[in-house]
């Protein structure tokens, strides 16, 4: 408006956009003992925040985990598409010794007559992750053996009923 109240009015558009993208906390780490070939683990959920409005969070984690590290990326995107990433390692391992029955069939090895003996068997080995865990049997004495004074068929020890001397009973 001038001195003789003559005005002009004029129009300006102003656009505010929300080109920030939101802030994404993802959860720690997570290390998991195996429970089988695939494992279940609780990996936790991430959190995020936006200066505009609400983020919504995804992930890219499977729904079970196989052995070693498995990177999951979670992502914060907002009401405007912009989006952040952060990621957690997820680890899982297998600690756990196969489990196996050891049945003792021999104590001793008597009359000492030169003959094999069936000392032990091992039966019901199994293992959470491995659907064939190998056995190693291992044969150990009193006195000195050789390998021609045990062997080992399928899972039967068996031991030469033998000694050397002086040396007492086998065992």
């Amino acid at each position: 408006t001038d001195a003789y109240n003559n005005f002009s009015t004029g129009t300006q558009t102003v656009t505010v956009e929300d080109t920030t993208a939101p802030v994404i906390t993802a959860p720690g780490n997570v290390t998991e003992e195996a429970t089988g070939s695939q494992t279940t683990v609780a990996i936790g959920i991430a959190t995020g925040t936006d200066a505009v409005g609400p983020v919504t969070i995804t992930s890219d984690a499977p729904a079970t985990f196989g052995l070693g590290d498995t990177v999951v990326t979670w992502t914060a995107t907002d009401a405007y598409n912009n989006s952040s990433t952060a990621t957690q390692t997820v680890t899982v391992e297998d600690t756990t010794a196969p489990a196996f029955d050891l049945n003792q069939l021999a104590t001793t090895v008597w009359p000492v007559n030169k003959r094999m003996v069936d000392a032990a068997t091992v039966a019901n080995v199994s293992d959470a992750v491995d659907a064939n865990p190998s056995v190693v049997l291992t044969v150990t004495s009193n006195q000195s053996i050789s390998s021609s004074d045990w062997n080992v068929a399928g899972n039967t020890v068996s031991v030469k009923a033998d000694r050397s001397g002086k040396d007492g009973d086998r065992v």
